[in-house]
């Protein structure tokens, strides 16, 4: 991957590794790259873009929205980071990937046909002018409507996702399949660690979706985008209440009434619940498992009183207006009330996913 020139007010992350000396490391293998085409493109369902890059660029001229210097120095570092055909190439070996229930998104095909829609600017001569008019063809599809009329064939449906009707929506769709895959490879790939290259797409999804809604882009690719951001995010900083201790919080803190302790206790009873969530749509274990933890569930008692409470208080039930389980006995509804009901909800939630996952495993044993 090669690295625009920065300007010196500029934060964006540089992606080129050295070796070990300092220098470029040429130690990895090189993948002999085989160009890929998806079944229906054989089956001719795909028809090639005849628009060239000039004839894309005059039909957009009077439509580029304004873009301030520090979106499209990002946009041109995230045209300039997509992976190169040897990268891809390893990107798109099959593997098995639980997020993939929406419309399947042929990587490579869409890379290919983007590199020879605008084959001026990815060429070796193309420079930096090229890239920037690129971005801003992107930025003009994008603030525009995704058409909401009945698409019947895949045809006409990729043909809003790519060639010179390319959105940031796409191109963060595309970086997201190619998260996900790093993820899953143990090998370097244009000599960066599958974390650290995952990373780094991570950051160019959540730039495209800056970009979006800065558009006012509102669709379904939009919301898909959103989605596997989260899960890319789930996945590499997923455990961070466990970096921080939320899950073992002492014993002895079960009946404290502290904001501090209770504020704790109630974010690690959501993300419990969440990571239990996650898990069973997933087939996964958990991330955090109460048998390793001591947090107990945040207190039923509403704002009010844990806001009024004080340290020097004795922290009794009659107090707080709760019985002996933590729950309120006012009969209220309180935010809380409802965070404890699925706290315990996930936890039967872990145990029948433990109880699946053992089957599983032991079924696998026995056909082996």
């Amino acid at each position: 991957m090669s690295t625009l020139p920065k300007e010196s007010d500029t934060t964006t992350v540089q992606i080129h590794r050295p070796g070990r000396d300092g220098q470029p490391n040429h130690d990895v293998p090189t993948r002999q790259w085989r160009e890929r085409r998806p079944q229906y493109a054989a089956n001719r369902c795909f028809a090639r873009v005849d628009e060239t890059y000039e004839t894309a660029r005059e039909s957009h001229v009077h439509a580029f929205p304004a873009v301030s210097n520090e979106d499209l120095d990002i946009a041109l570092d995230i045209l300039d980071s997509l992976p190169s055909p040897e990268a891809e190439c390893i990107l798109a070996k099959p593997h098995i990937n639980p997020f993939d229930g929406w419309i399947p998104l042929e990587t490579t095909w869409l890379l290919t046909e983007l590199r020879s829609t605008f084959a001026a600017a990815f060429g070796c001569d193309g420079g930096r002018e090229r890239f920037t008019e690129l971005a801003s063809i992107i930025f003009s599809n994008t603030a525009q409507r995704v058409p909401h009329t009945q698409v019947d064939s895949a045809e006409d449906w990729y043909t809003l996702l790519s060639g010179t009707s390319l959105r940031w929506e796409t191109v963060g769709l595309l970086f997201s399949s190619w998260a996900l895959a790093a993820l899953q490879n143990k090998e370097d790939i244009d000599q960066y660690r599958p974390h650290i290259l995952a990373l780094r797409f991570l950051n160019i999804m959540e730039s495209c979706i800056r970009f979006c809604r800065g558009n006012r882009a509102h669709n379904v690719l939009l919301v898909y985008l959103i989605y596997r951001t989260s899960i890319v995010s789930s996945i590499l900083h997923g455990t961070g209440p466990c970096a921080i201790g939320l899950d073992t919080l002492p014993v002895t803190s079960i009946r404290s009434c502290c904001i501090s302790k209770q504020s704790e206790r109630r974010l690690f009873a959501a993300i419990y619940v969440l990571d239990k969530a996650a898990s069973v749509s997933a087939g996964r274990p958990p991330l955090l498992a109460s048998s390793r933890g001591t947090t107990a569930l945040p207190l039923d008692i509403s704002n009010t009183v844990l806001v009024h409470f004080e340290a020097s208080q004795k922290p009794d039930v009659d107090l707080l207006r709760i019985d002996d389980q933590g729950w309120n006995t006012d009969g209220e509804m309180y935010a809380t009330t409802s965070l404890r009901a699925r706290g315990l909800i996930a936890h039967i939630r872990e145990e029948l996913l433990a109880i699946a996952l053992n089957k599983r495993q032991n079924l696998l044993l026995e056909l082996a």
